[in-house]
């Protein structure tokens, strides 16, 4: 309760804590209706045309809400008339208008110079960085969201699951798209203000996917991530090559999975080499900013790729286990848990290694020292990533009766108590290591 309280007595996460409530209950409302519709892929859709209209909005010194707002509200209703003819299905209509929107973007970046900033300003969004405007904006246009939502709930219900019976019952099924529409653009509009607007540039944002620099770490983890997503997506239709093939509309994938099923060895080497890559890739992009003692060490990438290794062996354990019957006690899985404690070992040489580089230092690393030892952040790293991610999993292994530790509680257990420990050790290093600076 005192970690809440001291949580909650920062304004900027009480002001992002309202944002985001807001806009979340706007999003599970809406979102019913529109999976139902079939317009799942409205919000990608969507929010490629929100943020194309606020980098334009940004590029010109516009007001971005002025801009973005009618921009998209005009982009969901052009959606529902295409749709509209049945001359297009939706999917192939998002995917016209989010490609459409993306170009424009790339357009304008393209002749946009200068672009200068951060590189934590534009990888890891804002939300935190609402203003008071913000979160009073957000609020508004929340209720006025729900509010609408709730009046017109009926007939909203019956255009969603029927719209030919909602135009027999005198039900103007096209005035409550309109509607339905609407609405979900200010909610995807709210969505990227929180993600876009207080970024230092989000021009820049593009500029990344566009120019690729083979010196840059920025662009050497986004190729590799362009490379390791399309190569998982394929191992894992070899690995359920049975399962999908057993749909009578997937048997046709068949003949393709099998040809890939011949390179399974590579594809489980490269796949492995691109996941260790990337996951080095973001302690180095987070170890460049210099300006954070805590952060800035040679020693993050290493660290970064051993709490990823086992909180995936934790992960790979659990599921296998629970959604697929997989042997607790079987060689496959024994495997996964031997490798645990060499790989927790070398997380917590690299933690000792970061803990000696900053008592030994020099006054900014001494003081940004702090951050093990006092304030909410020492609590989230005490109690959540030694506590529950390294003591839980050894407690559970080494102490108690044999039925006990080989029982299914304490594999369940230690594999959930892994994870939350990484995520919590990850929480701590990036938010713990922006408190102090030089």
């Amino acid at each position: 309760m005192g970690l809440l309280q001291e949580m909650f007595s920062y304004p900027f996460l009480v002001r992002a804590m309202i944002g985001g409530i807001c806009i979340s209950l706007c999003a599970s409302l809406l979102g019913v209706s529109l999976v139902l519709k079939r317009y799942s892929m409205i919000g990608d859709g969507l929010s490629h045309v929100s943020f194309g209209a606020l980098s334009i909005a940004v590029a010109f010194n516009w007001a971005p809400l002025a801009v973005s707002i009618p921009v998209v509200a005009a982009a969901a209703v052009l959606l529902l008339r295409i749709t509209g003819n049945g001359k297009i299905k939706s999917d192939a209509a998002i995917a016209m208008i989010s490609a459409g929107s993306l170009a424009i973007g790339i357009i304008v970046t393209s002749l946009t110079t200068g672009m200068t900033t951060d590189v934590s300003s534009y990888m890891f969004g804002s939300i935190l960085a609402m203003s008071r405007e913000d979160m009073c904006l957000s609020v508004v246009l929340s209720l006025v969201v729900l509010g609408m939502f709730v009046i017109c709930y009926n007939k909203v219900f019956a255009v969603t699951f029927d719209e030919s019976f909602a135009k027999a019952t005198g039900v103007r099924v096209s005035a409550y798209n309109l509607l339905i529409a609407v609405l979900t653009a200010i909610t995807i509009v709210l969505g990227m203000i929180c993600l876009v607007l207080d970024l230092t540039n989000p021009l820049f944002f593009w500029r990344i996917l566009v120019y690729y620099n083979p010196t840059s770490v920025m662009s050497i983890g986004v190729m590799a991530l362009l490379f390791y997503i399309p190569l998982v997506f394929v191992l894992m239709c070899v690995a359920l090559q049975q399962e999908i093939t057993s749909v009578s509309w997937l048997k046709w994938l068949d003949p393709i999975i099998s040809f890939f099923a011949k390179f399974r060895v590579a594809l489980d080497w490269i796949v492995l080499i691109l996941a260790i890559a990337i996951c080095a890739y973001t302690g180095f992009l987070i170890s460049a900013l210099i300006r954070f003692p805590l952060i800035n060490t040679a020693v993050l990438p290493a660290l970064f790729v051993a709490s990823g290794f086992s909180a995936g062996c934790a992960a790979t354990k659990v599921l296998a286990a629970w959604l697929f019957g997989a042997d607790r006690h079987g060689s496959d899985l024994h495997v996964l848990h031997a490798a645990e404690w060499p790989i927790m070992a070398v997380e917590a040489l690299c933690l000792l290694m970061i803990i000696i580089a900053l008592v030994s230092g020099n006054a900014a690393a001494q003081a940004a020292f702090a951050a093990f030892t006092t304030g909410m952040w020492a609590q989230v790293f005490w109690v959540g990533a030694v506590g529950i991610g390294f003591l839980i999993p050894l407690a559970l292994s080494f102490f108690g009766s044999k039925a006990f530790r080989t029982g299914a509680t304490a594999f369940y257990t230690s594999g959930l108590a892994a994870i939350c420990g990484m995520m919590c050790l990850r929480l701590f290093i990036i938010y713990a290591g922006q408190i102090n600076s030089i």
